[in-house]
């Protein structure tokens, strides 16, 4: 076997170790000490000449670190990976956060809404029933709500105003008022 360069040595490995094999059962050898061989194992191999093992030994640590690169690679790739589907499954339960939170807010205001609803034709039935004995007609006793939501409205953006530090300039025909000329002295 070691009659061979390393480049035939690789190219034909099998057949090189059955001849070797096939010689080593046909010697004496072995037939002299009682001993069959049924098969035989390469456990190491060697390279003779110095440059051709330096060579193989860089080859040999060049691909030792490409393997180590790539499971290095395979790593990375894993933990990307994890930190991806991490990412995928909270934004997917921020996602079900959100929308059970504006259905829960959108089934809230519509309670409130309701509730609000509800109490305001409440009000609207008091006051159309009270002004049932002074004012007959529908149309008017409607006519006399409007005119009162009317002024409240007014009302409380007016203590609105008044409780800010803003200026107000009106006109006195924003105000449907009429400034009489007061006497002079002369006029007494």
């Amino acid at each position: 076997v070691s009659k061979v360069d390393l480049e035939t040595f690789m190219a034909s490995f099998q057949s090189l170790i059955q001849a070797a094999f096939e010689e080593q059962v046909a010697g004496d050898f072995y037939s002299e000490r009682g001993v069959q061989v049924d098969s035989l194992e390469i456990t190491k191999y060697d390279v003779t000449d110095d440059t051709i093992s330096e060579t193989l030994n860089l080859l040999i640590e060049e691909a030792t670190s490409r393997l180590n690169q790539i499971e290095a690679l395979n790593s990375d790739i894993d933990v990307e990976k994890a930190v991806l589907t991490a990412d995928i499954w909270l934004a997917n339960a921020q996602t079900e956060l959100i929308q059970t939170q504006a259905t829960n807010e959108r089934l809230v205001a519509a309670q409130e809404g309701e509730y609000e609803g509800v109490a305001l034709a409440y009000s609207v039935r008091t006051f159309l029933e009270g002004l049932e004995g002074s004012l007959s007609s529908f149309d008017d006793r409607l006519a006399m709500y409007r005119l009162h939501k009317k002024l409240e409205s007014q009302n409380q953006r007016t203590e609105a105003i008044g409780a800010g530090q803003a200026t107000l300039f009106m006109r006195s025909t924003d105000l449907n008022m009429e400034f009489a000329k007061l006497p002079t002295h002369k006029e007494y």
